[in-house]
């Protein structure tokens, strides 16, 4: 494999020795040869020597980010195996996710479907603080064909600009007969917005990297000459959007799902699910703290009761009070998207009730043996 990319890479620059004139891609093609030459020497490179060596040999964050693409290209092949026995569109079910896709996993097995891809380029710009995030959506073939299953690629900042990249894209490509070919290609290393959309449609619109984005319908009737959709103004959307917790980005993420395509029932379904798991992650640590009200209650304070273990007793009844509260909060500023969810958000809602009733009789009670304590 390396000796026909080899090759590949010679001819490439062969056929450029006749012109004096040094384009980009004269410019792109030494970075290549140098991330080949380390690759050859170094097929099993870790991590952090990888990094190591592109930090070292580029200094511009647009030179490190093709040093990355190169590598992942190259050392990186597409499995097929993997593809066949999952549906991509998985990925965007909250519950569930690909198998062996993150950065570590490819570095060690060196294959990955296109989100394993994605996520190892995140992981590589991130040692060189190169702003990179996985994005999803839609693509479509050269005789425009929307595949059902989704795609990834990455969306990164070079400097103060952002742009794309789609390493599977570039790295190869399946046949007819379903063989991934090989095929090292500069494609999709920071194309342009007009000319990227027209085969990579993002789920979300903010990653289109247009004032006017186009949408799903554009896209699947090939109407990508004139948007319809108002501006949009995606450099302030995207500041807003990075300066968040991972959290808060995941449910934004899902959020611009939904309003890109209100039509589609798993996003509404997704943003249920999380709103739900977020909820749910409060009402758990009020739980939790109860435990240990009640560990304090059965072993001191029904037995040989003082009023130190009684005022850690209250810390932990504070806590539960904090965290139903906090759950009761995010639940009234929470929509509801799916029928499926109303009935669940009801219970939450009961099971909150509930928790303020126990904890009044909790806190009188606690009060009542403070009393009794200090008039001894």
């Amino acid at each position: 494999m390396c000796r026909t990319l080899f090759l590949f890479l010679f001819l490439f620059l062969f056929s450029l020795s006749g012109s004096s004139q040094v384009t980009k891609a004269d410019y792109y093609n030494k970075i290549d040869n140098k991330v080949f030459t380390f690759s050859k020497k170094s097929p099993d490179a870790p991590f952090d020597s990888i990094t190591t060596f592109v930090n070292h040999e580029f200094k511009t964050s647009e030179d490190r980010a093709r040093a990355y693409y190169t590598w992942i290209a190259l050392n990186i092949s597409y499995d097929v195996e993997h593809l066949n026995e999952m549906n991509l569109m998985q990925v965007f079910n909250i519950n569930s996710s690909s198998t062996n896709q993150k950065g570590k996993d490819v570095l060690r097995n060196k294959k990955a479907v296109c989100e394993g891809y994605s996520n190892l380029m995140v992981d590589f710009c991130a040692s060189s603080s190169i702003p990179c995030y996985m994005v999803c959506g839609y693509t479509k073939t050269p005789n425009g064909d929307i595949p059902e299953i989704l795609h990834a690629w990455n969306v990164l900042r070079i400097d103060s600009v952002w742009t794309f990249v789609d390493i599977t894209w570039s790295s190869g490509y399946m046949d007819y007969s379903g063989k991934y070919v090989k095929r090292f290609s500069n494609l999709y290393f920071l194309p342009k917005a007009k000319n990227f959309v027209k085969d990579h449609l993002p789920l979300d619109p903010m990653w289109e990297l247009l004032k006017n984005p186009f949408t799903k319908h554009d896209f699947e009737k090939d109407s990508l000459t004139i948007s319809h959709s108002p501006v949009f103004n995606f450099p302030d959307s995207l500041r807003a959007y990075v300066n968040q917790t991972q959290e808060k980005r995941e449910y934004l993420n899902f959020l611009h799902y939904y309003r890109a395509n209100p039509d589609d029932s798993r996003h509404a379904k997704n943003l249920d699910i999380l709103n739900n798991n977020t909820i749910a992650d409060q009402l758990n640590r009020g739980v939790a703290y109860h435990k240990d009200f009640m560990e304090i209650a059965n072993k001191k304070l029904s037995k040989k009761p003082n009023l130190a273990d009684c005022k850690k007793a209250r810390v932990m009844l504070d806590s539960v009070t904090f965290y139903n509260n906090e759950a009761q909060s995010l639940l009234l500023s929470v929509p509801v998207y799916t029928t499926e969810y109303k009935d669940v958000f009801v219970r939450m809602q009961n099971s909150i009730d509930e928790n303020k009733k126990g904890l009044k009789t909790n806190y009188d009670n606690l009060n009542k043996l403070q009393a009794y304590l200090k008039k001894k």
